[in-house]
């Protein structure tokens, strides 16, 4: 992947919101300083927490739909047992 792509792929991240002003700044920086494990073909690099932006955005976003799938199904059975089935008894 070449260096513009991975700024690519840090830029459309920022704007679905999945990573923070700071967090994009951080990457940004360190493709353009060629020290992102993705900008240099070939060779591993240890990632700290700096480099590892893009994968707790990626947490985050897994999270966040366990998060809604639950509360969403919390809604429904509200709705099925306090709405519906007592509109049929009745």
């Amino acid at each position: 992947m070449s260096i513009a792509d991975e700024i690519r792929k840090l830029e459309e991240l920022h704007q679905s919101g999945s990573l923070n002003d700071e967090e994009f700044a951080k990457s940004k920086a360190a493709v353009l300083a060629g020290t992102h494990p993705t900008a240099t073909p070939g060779t591993r690099l240890p990632q700290s927490d700096d480099q590892n932006t893009i994968g707790r955005a990626a947490n985050r976003y897994v999270d966040l739909q366990v998060i809604m799938t639950v509360v969403g199904l919390i809604i429904f059975l509200v709705m099925l047992f306090g709405v519906i089935l007592p509109a049929f008894r009745g």
